[in-house]
């Protein structure tokens, strides 16, 4: 059985990487965006109140960003891994998002390969706003590991 799946990366700097993709990308009706960062909480307090708080902002954010765009469905899907049991300050831990976004019909199926300036409008001010709020609520934050 041959793969219709694709992935590339739209936007990634010192502190996040994001990539794009779909099952099909043939026909790419279901677009998935993959966030991945590193978090070091840097201060002793409630971890999981305030990275929740950060989540549901940046969620907020998001949801207008796509309205605005009128290339893809209101109706998104977007999870975050991030392990709360185990922040502990000065400790890094991995978080990561996933949105999947449904192309409108009406208005054509961009091709997967036309999405990046689509989806670089819609989530890169996002994001940003994700880094200022996680370093405001001092958090250090790095696309590797190794910071």
């Amino acid at each position: 059985m041959k793969r219709f799946n694709s992935e590339k990366e739209f936007f990634s700097n010192d502190k996040i990487e994001l990539r794009y993709g779909s099952i099909n990308k043939l026909k790419p009706n279901i677009i998935y965006v993959i966030g991945n960062s590193w978090i070091i909480p840097q201060y002793v307090g409630d971890y999981k109140r305030d990275i929740i708080n950060i989540i549901n902002r940046f969620k907020k954010l998001l949801r207008q960003r796509v309205k605005e765009s009128n290339n893809f469905d209101n109706n998104m899907v977007c999870d975050f891994d991030v392990k709360f049991a185990t922040l502990k300050e000065n400790k890094k831990n991995c978080m990561s998002f996933e949105v999947f976004l449904k192309q409108y019909s009406k208005n054509g199926i961009i091709p997967l390969n036309d999405l990046q300036d689509v989806l670089l409008n819609i989530f890169k001010e996002v994001v940003i706003e994700l880094m200022f709020d996680l370093k405001e609520k001092s958090f250090a934050v790095n696309r590797t590991r190794n910071f």
